[in-house]
């Protein structure tokens, strides 16, 4: 067999079995030699050891692509295709072309992320909450031929409830003891005159450098120590202080009880309170049942009239952060643009979607919820 067949059969190897399926559903077509291409970029930018940390801008713009939100983000694709083209220099690379094939892609770079095989769980916690909130929890859809957001949610399901479990924390491992190289230049100290001042030299040195590096371990030690520790500090106080909320009731910003808030701004303030109150960058689990132990109840609401609702009740919602605010988070979008003045069309060029739709409570209270994280995170 020769050196060529064995290095093809060895990159089909690496194929993820998942990969096919998420691409040959679609209405892309790729030849057999592309497939192979595409899967070359992609395991080499997101799943290879020696990968790089994928940071948020990159992130969101596969996101944006793989939704569909490009016509007023055409540079989203960018990274994506120059990606390709190292390793497929024949791919186009002017933007608005195989901009389908790129969103499909997108989609499945997205899987990656959310793979706690390949990323830690808390880069998956983060990326899953982003997913969910973009696609207002699966109502868009993303592309490629498996349910991406289905994907996510039962992610989420697992991730907010195993990060929160409590970790018995180990004393940190500090062993103070000199290398060989060091002890034996403390013994030429024994053996030699010790007024010779290059042997004295050595042995200085030596000492030096050992313990300059056994600081140095010792330091890291104690830092990964110290944010064991706070990270099992800030599971108890979530903990506590979500307790103490739900059942006190009571909203710090307006200074009254969520019973004497409207239906519209109950959902809107709680999403926001319980969002400040989440001390680890994962959303809390149970969120429907927190809602309905402040009253809020599972019913449908016109999702226009809830954004003309909480406006009226609270123009200033969406001030502090509404340099953030995008397509990504679209329940915040929709709050933004009706401050500005009508919005219903415009919503909908760029979120894709009618905004005249119902919603359960209690769905719109995670959704926001989850908009108000990807927004704090940011």
């Amino acid at each position: 067999m020769s050196e060529e067949t064995n290095t093809a059969e060895q990159e089909s190897a690496e194929l993820y079995p998942d990969f096919a399926d998420w691409i040959t559903p679609t209405d892309i077509t790729i030849s057999r030699e592309d497939f192979q291409l595409r899967w070359n970029t992609i395991h080499r930018v997101f799943i290879d050891e020696e990968r790089s940390v994928i940071d948020n801008e990159l992130i969101d713009d596969l996101i944006t692509s793989s939704l569909g939100y490009m016509k007023f983000s055409p540079d989203a694709l960018d990274t994506l295709r120059n990606e390709i083209r190292v390793d497929d220099i024949m791919f186009p690379n002017s933007q608005g072309s195989r901009d389908e094939e790129l969103k499909v892609l997108s989609s499945y770079c997205l899987r990656l992320l959310i793979d706690n095989n390949l990323y830690t769980d808390f880069d998956c916690s983060q990326s899953t909450t982003k997913i969910l909130s973009a696609s207002l929890n699966g109502i868009k859809s993303f592309k490629g031929g498996i349910d991406l957001a289905g994907l996510a949610k039962n992610k989420a399901f697992e991730l907010t409830r195993t990060l929160r479990e409590r970790a018995d924390i180990q004393p940190p491992g500090l062993h103070f003891h000199f290398s060989s190289r060091t002890k034996a230049a403390l013994e030429m100290l024994d053996e030699e005159n010790v007024a010779d001042l290059d042997t004295n030299r050595a042995a200085i040195i030596s000492v030096s450098n050992e313990l300059n590096n056994q600081l140095s371990t010792a330091s890291k030690h104690m830092k990964s120590h110290v944010k064991q520790i706070n990270t099992e500090n800030s599971k108890i106080a979530e903990e506590q202080e979500i307790l103490w909320f739900v059942n006190l009731c009571w909203s710090d910003k307006f200074d009254t009880s969520y019973s004497s808030l409207s239906d519209y701004l109950q959902i809107f303030e709680f999403a926001e309170a319980l969002s400040s109150r989440t001390y680890l960058d994962i959303e809390l689990p149970s969120i429907k049942a927190l809602s309905n132990k402040v009253g809020i109840k599972s019913q449908n609401i016109k999702f226009r009239e809830w954004v003309a609702g909480v406006l009226q009740d609270y123009p200033e919602a969406v001030d502090q952060y509404e340099d953030v605010i995008s397509e990504l988070t679209p329940c915040l979008y929709a709050i933004k643009l009706a401050k500005q003045g009508k919005w219903f069309s415009k919503w909908k060029e760029h979120i894709g979607l009618e905004s005249n739709f119902d919603i359960d409570s209690l769905e719109l209270t995670q959704q926001v919820y989850r908009e108000q994280l990807v927004i704090g995170w940011s």
